[in-house]
C-alpha cells in the first residue's frame, strides 16, 4: 500500500485536465502553466509543475492546492489556453479581421479620393494648393501612412479613369466604320500637339464624335501624323481597314475644321495654364478625355476604376 501511495496515480489524469506526466523525469507537470507561465515567484508551487515536475506522491493534496482559487496563475494560464483554441481568438482569425477591416477602410478611402478627382477632372482643376492650412483640417483624420495624396497615386487613378473611357467609346463603336479628325497646335508650353477625334454612326442611328486623345508629335509632316495616328489606333485595337474618312485642321492636307477637336484645344488651355504648364503629356492627355468625354465619364461606376488602379501595379493594400 505505501509502495502504491509512493507512485504515480494514473486516475489523476481524470481528476486534472491540466496534468502531464515524464517517465523519464517519472515527474508531473501543468501543461497550462508550461505554456503560458508568468513569473508570481512561489505562488501555487512556483517553477515546480513547469520546470522541475511534481514527485511528492504522498501528498496529492498539492495538486489541488496547484490549481489555486479562480484568479489564481494556474487558472489565469488555463483561460489564455482555452482562448488559444478557439478558432474566433485564434492568432490566425485575428490577422483575417484585421486584415479585412484593413481592406473596408482602404477600399473606402479610395472611394472617396475616386469622388473628389472627379469633381476636379470635370470641372478642369487643379490637384493640389499652395494652403497649408486646408491641407491641415483635410487630413486631420487620414492616416499617416495612407493618406491618398501622393502625386503618383493621383496620376495612376486619373488614367485608371481615362482607360475606362476610352474602352466605354471603343465599345460604343464596335465593329462599325468610321472616321478621324484631326488637328494640331502649340500649347502653353511651345509643345505641338495633335488632337485626335472619331466620329461614326452609334446603334441609334445618331452620328457622334468623340475625342479620342492627344498626341505630341515633332511636327506636322503627313509621316508625323501617320505615325502618330497609327500609334494610337494600336493602342486601342482600331484597325486601318475600318476607316471610312479622315479631315486634318491646321495641317497643309486639308482643311476640315471640326468642334471636336477644336474644343480640344480650348479645354487644354484650361487644364494646362500657365500655373501649371510643367503637368505631364500623359496626365494632360488622361484630363482632356474624361473632361470632354464627360457624359461617358460619368457613367463609369467607382468600382470599375477601383478595379483598373488596383490592376495597373502593385499596391501596397488590396480590394
Amino acid at each position: 500500500m505505501v509502495l502504491r501511495n509512493r507512485r504515480f496515480n494514473k486516475g489523476w489524469f481524470t481528476q486534472f485536465d491540466w496534468l502531464e506526466y515524464s517517465i523519464a523525469k517519472d515527474a508531473a507537470f501543468c501543461l497550462y502553466c508550461y505554456l503560458f507561465k508568468r513569473d508570481v515567484g512561489e505562488q501555487a508551487g512556483g517553477d515546480t509543475f513547469v520546470t522541475e515536475g511534481f514527485s511528492n506522491w504522498k501528498c496529492p493534496e498539492k495538486l489541488r492546492i496547484h490549481e489555486g482559487g479562480i484568479n489564481s496563475s494556474h487558472n489565469q494560464a488555463r483561460r489564455m489556453f482555452e482562448d488559444l483554441l478557439k478558432p474566433n481568438q485564434s492568432i490566425q482569425s485575428f490577422h483575417f479581421k484585421q486584415t479585412d477591416q484593413a481592406r473596408i477602410e482602404y477600399r473606402t478611402r479610395l472611394n472617396a479620393s475616386i469622388d473628389c478627382i472627379r469633381f476636379l477632372l470635370r470641372q478642369g482643376l487643379a490637384f493640389r494648393d499652395h494652403n497649408e492650412d486646408i491641407k491641415a483640417v483635410t487630413l486631420r483624420n487620414a492616416p499617416e501612412n495612407n493618406m491618398m495624396i501622393s502625386p503618383a497615386i493621383q496620376k495612376d487613378i486619373v488614367s485608371a479613369a481615362a482607360v475606362e473611357t476610352s474602352n466605354a467609346i471603343i465599345m460604343e463603336l464596335g465593329d462599325a466604320f468610321f472616321s478621324v479628325l484631326i488637328d494640331e497646335s502649340r500649347d502653353i508650353s511651345t509643345k505641338e500637339q495633335m488632337a485626335v477625334a472619331l466620329r461614326y454612326v452609334d446603334k441609334k442611328g445618331h452620328v457622334v464624335e468623340r475625342f479620342l486623345g492627344i498626341e505630341h508629335v515633332t511636327d506636322t509632316t503627313a509621316l508625323s501624323l501617320k505615325a502618330a495616328v497609327e500609334d494610337l489606333f494600336c493602342r486601342h485595337g482600331l484597325s486601318l481597314s475600318r476607316l471610312r474618312g479622315q479631315g486634318y485642321d491646321g495641317a497643309s492636307n486639308m482643311q476640315v475644321a471640326t468642334a471636336t477637336v477644336e474644343r480640344a484645344f480650348s479645354v487644354m488651355k484650361i487644364v494646362k495654364n500657365r500655373l501649371r504648364s510643367r503637368i505631364s503629356d500623359q496626365w494632360m492627355n488622361d484630363s482632356l478625355i474624361v473632361y470632354i468625354e464627360k457624359d461617358i465619364f460619368h457613367s463609369i461606376d467607382n468600382e470599375v476604376i477601383m478595379q483598373r488602379f488596383q490592376n495597373m501595379k502593385t499596391h501596397r493594400n488590396q480590394l
